[in-house]
């Protein structure tokens, strides 16, 4: 009887040591003050200069249209992914994003045979600050994050540039939300 009681205490010790995220490396805790629960993310402003001229350097330079409201939509899914903090209108949230849009970069990586490009790299870099409404203190900020992703221009491969830059975006989402509720 005393061995079935020692094995049961010992195995809730563990189920419990599991749970708390002892082995994982995981925590449902967050690095944010306690009153922090919910969030507005402002919109995005896009800082990025549309008036600069396509060089030998930059063959590539391109402007998207709308890509400050891609980003604020995919933080504003990010943080509805993640689950730890809740989306409300400003008057009513805990917190404020605000993001700037910095640059937007697609650049040739590889080339075929015929010296025509066969893969590109989108960057997406932004400028992040997420305050504390309550106390009006900055909580975490980024200057220059970015995300990326390759895409193929054909081949088994291929994606369009929209999924391309989907997945910049869902990078430099992913990045700036665990940046914010990550405990250091």
């Amino acid at each position: 009887m005393n061995t079935r009681l020692s094995s049961l205490c010992l195995l809730l010790c563990g189920v419990w040591l599991v749970n708390q995220g002892f082995f994982s490396g995981y925590t449902t805790q967050t690095a944010l003050p306690e009153h922090v629960e919910t969030v507005h993310v402002e919109k995005v402003t896009n800082t990025i200069d549309i008036s600069q001229e396509v060089t030998n350097n930059k063959p590539f330079q391109t402007y998207r249209p709308g890509l400050e409201v891609e980003l604020r939509n995919a933080l504003i899914e990010r943080f509805i992914f993640d689950g730890h903090l809740r989306i409300a209108s400003k008057n009513k949230a805990d917190a404020v994003l605000k993001a700037s849009l910095l640059n937007f970069d697609r650049d040739p990586v590889s080339y075929n045979a015929d010296d025509s490009v066969q893969e590109f790299r989108i960057h997406v870099t932004a400028e992040l600050r997420f305050m504390d409404q309550l106390n009006d203190e900055v909580l975490w900020e980024a200057h220059s994050l970015s995300g990326e992703a390759t895409y193929f221009l054909s081949g088994p491969l291929a994606v369009s540039e929209d999924r391309a830059v989907a997945l910049a975006l869902d990078d430099l989402v992913r990045r700036a939300v665990e940046g914010i509720l990550e405990v250091w």
